[in-house]
This record gives C-alpha cells, structure tokens and sequence, in this order.
C-alpha cells in the first residue's frame, strides 16, 4: 500500500504546475485510471477533482489500441506469455450469449469507425462462411480458465446466425494451436449439451453416447501437443435438463421405485400452506421452470436417484453428461497431479460454464443491465473488459503498449 501512495505522490509531483496535454503518466496511474473508469466513471470524476488523473477521453484513446474484433484475439495470447510457467494449465470455456431479445429490434447499425454497416455474421480475419446478408443472432464466446490461478480470459468471439460442426471444430482446433504457440496448455474443454457440440466431440474423436460407462471415450488427442484433451458437458446444465425432463414425462422409473415430478409439486404446495420457511428452497420457481430456463441455481433443489430405464428414455443427455464431466475432472487431476507436484488440489468450478456467464453479466452491466447487447455493444464492452487491470496476473495485458 506504502510503495502504490508513492506513484501517486510521484504523479502529483511529477504532474504539479503542467497543463492537460503536459502531463505524463507512469503504468501504475494508467491501471488505476483504466481500473476505476470502468467500474464508475463518476467516481473517477469525483477523483480527477483531487488527483492529476488522465481526462477520460485518453482512456478512451487507450481503448482504441484494443482490436476486440470478432475471431481470435491475438492481443491476448501475446500477454498471456507473460504468466508463469506453473500456471498455464487451462479449462476452454464455450458459450454463446443472444445479441438481442426481439425479433423487431433493429440489430443492423452503422458503425462510424469501420463506415460500413455492422450486425451480420462476422467470424473476424475477413471469413465469409454463412451469407453475408444473414443477421447474427448470438455471439459464441471462448474463454481460457486457469486450473489453480483466478484469472480468466476471454480468447475469441464470433458473431453468428447459426453454427455448423465442420466450423465449430475448425474454431477449436485453431485456438488448441494458438494457445500451444504460447504455451498455455488446454486441459480440458466445457460447453452445453447441445446437439452441435455433441456433434464437434464425435467428429474430434470422443464417443459420449454409449450402453457402459468404461466405454465413454472423454478425450482427443492435441492438435500438436503430446497429450489428451478431455471434454465435460457443464453439469449445472444437465441438471437442468434433468428437471425438464422429469417435468414433462411426470414419472421415470428407477430400480428403487417410481420418481415423480408430482412429489415435489405437492411437497410445494403442503410447503404454501405452513408459516415455517423450510430450508430445502423449494418455491414457485423450482415448480413454474419454463418461466426460468436460464437459472440454473433452482433446479439444485430438486436432486432425485438415477434409474436404470432413464438411459432409454429419448432425452437422455443430462445422463451422459453427468458420467461425462466425472470421468473427464478424474482423469484431469490424475493427470496434472502426476505431471505438477505444486498443485494440492484441483476445484471442480474451475469447469463450469459460469466463468462465461460471468463474463456475459459484465459485457450486460457495461449498457445498463441491457440483457441482448447488440454487436456494437459487445465490441465495445469487450474492450473496456480487455484493457481493465487483470490483478490477478499482476499486470495488464494492454497498459504497458501505451
């Protein structure tokens, strides 16, 4: 804390006496300057009134030396070389996010920087692969998660209509390959349950629908590593499909009996009708699902024993992906707990799709709370993202070229 006031007292020295456009400022006033302009920037103005601080329209300027365009970010794999070694073991997080709620709002804008009209699909680096006059619809998200470290790093986005797996499994490969060149090792790779991804793990190799848990394939080989990359299907999401499923069939049966979706109904509404809040946080929105599809955290409560017969009903998924994302973490820790004798333990939230969700929550907050950004705003939030100081890492990946 002693050795940060000294910058500061350095600032106000250095800076003391000089107009606006004469003043300089070293790497540690920058960061807080990037750091608190983001989180408010009334609070910074409120600063600016007492410190020599840069007029938020340079940090504007640094954020313009930020691409952020849609494809592979190559800004930042360059800083991540700058992690230590011991720290490069790495979950790919894949996610997508809706680049608007409604259908009539109007997602082709003009974008005055670029002057051309922006909003279709755009997979960066000039790729035309869908037409050219189709409308994005979602913004496909990869994000790097260290396995023993907190920091986390968005690598690419796409904007896309619709996503085929011949191009999924191409944008996989090609960022296994890029985070290799610098050293960063891709452990793992999570994503939803979705038929495209089951589709991108079949064609890479793996094999997740099958009669025997030994038979699961959970991994392929690097694209030029020596080493295996296993896959996980998030389990928060499988258990959400597990709700769904019970919900609409009503009974499954299991080797202990019937399960049905009407125990916990009537549970609830016995639940209505006492003073006493239970501490199962069983509650209209556990029982009315379809009104929340996107919170996960409620189906938690409604854990029921898996049967035998569940494997043949038709949406069996979440089954899969439940063996899946074990035998895939087990298999991780053997391995990094082999080959790295510092780690002492492995957290299973390291491979959860909420590192994206997370990253979604801030791109929303960046436009007041807008839950659909449109493909401007998700530019310019992600930059604002990028270049605020990473602490975690020690240093910003984009301060130091300014």
């Amino acid at each position: 804390m002693i050795l940060k006031n000294r910058f500061f007292l350095f600032n106000e020295t250095q800076n003391q006496g000089k107009s606006m456009h004469g003043r300089r400022y070293d790497e540690e006033v920058k960061k807080f300057a990037v750091t608190l302009h983001y989180h408010s920037p009334k609070a910074y103005a409120f600063c600016r009134t007492i410190l020599k601080l840069p007029h938020p329209s340079a940090i504007r300027n640094w954020n313009s030396t930020v691409n952020a365009s849609p494809g592979l970010e190559r800004q930042v794999l360059d800083g991540l070389k700058n992690i230590p070694e011991q720290d490069r073991d790495c979950n790919l997080v894949i996610d997508s996010m809706a680049c608007h709620a409604f259908p009539e709002a109007q997602q082709i804008i003009w974008d005055e920087q670029q002057h051309r009209f922006v909003g279709y699909c755009d997979y960066g680096n000039g790729i035309t692969l869908e037409k050219n006059e189709s409308e994005a619809k979602e913004a496909l998200v990869f994000v790097l998660v260290s396995l023993n470290e907190k920091w986390k790093w968005p690598i690419a986005y796409f904007f896309k209509h619709s996503i085929t797996t011949p191009i999924l499994k191409e944008w996989i490969e090609t960022a296994l390959i890029l985070t290799a060149e610098v050293q960063i090792s891709v452990r793992s790779i999570t994503c939803d349950g979705d038929s495209v991804n089951c589709s991108v793990f079949r064609e890479l190799g793996c094999n997740i629908f099958v009669d025997n848990f030994a038979d699961l394939e959970n991994s392929f080989s690097h694209p030029t590593l020596n080493y295996n990359v296993r896959i996980l299907l998030d389990a928060c999401h499988m258990l959400k499909l597990c709700r769904n499923a019970l919900a609409d069939y009503g009974i499954f049966n299991s080797v202990d009996g019937q399960i049905k979706w009407s125990y916990i109904q009537n549970l609830h509404n016995f639940q209505q009708q006492l003073i006493f809040k239970f501490k199962n946080r069983l509650n209209a929105q556990c029982i009315e699902w379809w009104q929340n599809k996107m919170k996960v955290r409620y189906v938690a409560s409604l854990e029921a024993k898996d049967g035998t017969k569940l494997i043949k009903t038709g949406r069996r998924t979440f089954i899969y992906g439940f063996a899946l994302a074990l035998k895939s973490i087990l298999e991780v820790a053997e391995d990094i707990f082999n080959e790295r004798p510092h780690y002492k333990y492995l957290l299973t939230y390291k491979f959860s799709q909420d590192h994206a969700e997370i990253l979604f929550g801030k791109i929303r907050s960046r436009h007041g709370f807008n839950n659909n950004p449109n493909v401007l705003q998700f530019k310019y939030a992600t930059k604002q993202i990028l270049m605020r100081n990473d602490d975690t890492i020690g240093k910003s990946l984009f301060i130091e070229t300014l």
